[in-house]
């Protein structure tokens, strides 16, 4: 590629980034006995809908001429389906769907390429990898200005950025931590095999998908390694979940938790192959920073709104609950009837009394976890809220999915329906609801999108066109296992 040309980047939702140095690519899906592609989007295809060949890429100027391989889940560019052999021009900004995997074509990061700006012409090509990669913090550009202007990128309808927005007086300090939590020994003895094996070497989640290499969650993102599995390996997984979960003989569907570990699985007709997914889930308070929880605890206390990106948050909102003062109102919604995490004394909601949540919401700090999509919306639409707190923990294992959870809550919020706006205008508009409600983002370690994203992060959300850009705001060292 000459040097004047602008390098590209196709991105995930969950931020991981794969630079594109060379053409032409086949993007697919690495199969059992079947032809290697140049990117393997293997890892995001739960749905197994990504054919080995799927679609090919080739320069075009500054966008991407994209054809169809005849994949077997479809290639969609820009909303629009092509049909099997038919080529069409992907520009910047705008998303491919290869099967049921949004991949949205970026400006490659000046800081993926050589150092100093400069090309080595004696380097052999790079290959194209699925490394999370995130600009360092000199790289970033500046917060908006401290004055309340918005970006005009931004638009003037955003308030000031939360760093702009002075706490309320006469709020009392949360309570400081007695002592930092001691390692206490994972019991991972309900995991089924192979995923407990990848949970004992230190892996925080296994995947195990028909089809596919066993996959572990690590520090950026999902890691995939050795042959595919057999659909009767992780049948045999699923059965096995089954039996520890207490769930009934041909349960197609299931979550549940045993020991330290939460489970989940699905299988056929549910599913297209069956898929178990294990997360190490301690039933006990997450060992995060002190620093950190006192900033996140002033924060609800402040009446803001804080999102919570975690496989398994119900151990984080604990740890905050334990910094807010006993004098301090709280209310908490769980997931069902799983309410370890609740500080005793303290009121558990019924979701099904919506008034009862829109009065919570007014009052002290709610913490929430899980909630249905009706819960989901309503909380999205009553942010930011002008008296009371809101910490709200999503099941996610990247900070973008779950602020694109949020993002497709927003119709609902808003009380549209689909389709009354241009696409593109709907976009924006729901980055920038999502970012007026949660202004703020606690991130679990391994979920920011940073390549050295180790450790559990505050960050400040910033609406960017049609969607958002994430500034640390606190960083806490690596939690103990």
């Amino acid at each position: 590629m000459a040097a004047t040309e602008t390098s590209l980047a196709l991105q995930a939702e969950d931020g991981a980034t794969v630079t594109l140095d060379r053409f032409p690519l086949v993007v697919g899906r690495l199969a059992e006995g079947g032809p290697v592609p140049d990117i393997d989007v293997g890892h995001l295809d739960l749905d197994a809908g990504v054919s080995p060949r799927h679609c090919q890429l080739t320069r075009s100027g500054g966008s991407i001429l994209v054809r169809d391989l005849g994949g077997a889940g479809g290639t969609w560019v820009d909303g629009s389906r092509l049909s099997a052999g038919a080529s069409g021009l992907l520009r910047v900004g705008a998303v491919l769907q290869v099967g049921r995997v949004p991949l949205t074509l970026i400006l490659a990061p000046a800081w993926a390429g050589a150092a100093d700006g400069e090309e080595d012409s004696d380097a052999s090509p790079v290959e194209p990898s699925w490394d999370a990669i995130r600009a360092p913090a000199d790289a970033a550009p500046p917060p908006p200005p401290a004055g309340g202007g918005a970006p005009s990128l931004i638009g003037p309808f955003l308030p000031p950025p939360p760093s702009a927005v002075p706490a309320p007086a006469g709020i009392p300090a949360p309570v400081e931590p007695r002592s930092r939590p001691e390692a206490v020994p994972l019991d991972l003895s309900g995991c089924p095999e192979p995923a407990r094996a990848l949970l004992t070497e230190g892996a925080q989640g296994a995947r195990l998908a028909a089809g596919s290499a066993a996959a572990a969650w690590r520090t950026g993102g999902w890691v995939s390694g050795g042959e595919p599995l057999a659909a009767r390996t992780v049948l045999r997984a699923v059965d096995e979940a089954r039996r520890v979960l207490g769930q009934e003989t041909g349960s197609a569907i299931a979550r549940g938790h045993v020991g330290d570990v939460a489970l989940e699985f699905a299988v056929p007709p549910l599913a297209q192959a069956p898929v178990l997914v294990a997360w190490v889930a301690p039933r006990r308070p997450a060992p995060l920073d002190a620093a950190l929880l006192r900033r996140v605890a002033g924060l609800v206390m402040a009446g803001r709104s804080v999102l919570l990106a975690a496989p398994w948050p119900a151990p984080a909102l604990a740890a905050v609950a334990s910094r807010l003062p006993d004098s301090w109102p709280i209310t908490a919604l769980p997931a069902g009837e799983d309410s370890w995490w609740v500080p005793d004394g303290r009121p558990v909601l019924d979701p099904a009394q919506r008034p009862a949540v829109g009065q919570a919401l007014d009052h002290g700090v709610t913490l929430v976890e899980s909630p249905s999509p009706s819960t989901l919306a309503e909380l999205l639409g009553r942010a930011p809220h002008g008296h009371g707190g809101l910490l709200l923990g999503l099941v996610a294992d990247g900070a973008w999915r779950a602020l694109e959870r949020l993002r497709s809550a927003w119709p609902a919020a808003e009380g549209r329906g689909a389709g009354t706006r241009a696409p593109g205008l709907a976009a924006a508009a729901a980055a920038a609801a999502v970012g007026r409600a949660f202004p703020y983002l606690l991130a679990a370690p391994g979920t920011a999108g940073e390549a050295d994203d180790d450790a559990w992060t505050l960050l400040e959300v910033h609406v960017e066109g049609s969607g958002w850009r994430l500034l640390p705001l606190v960083r806490g060292p690596e939690p103990d296992r």
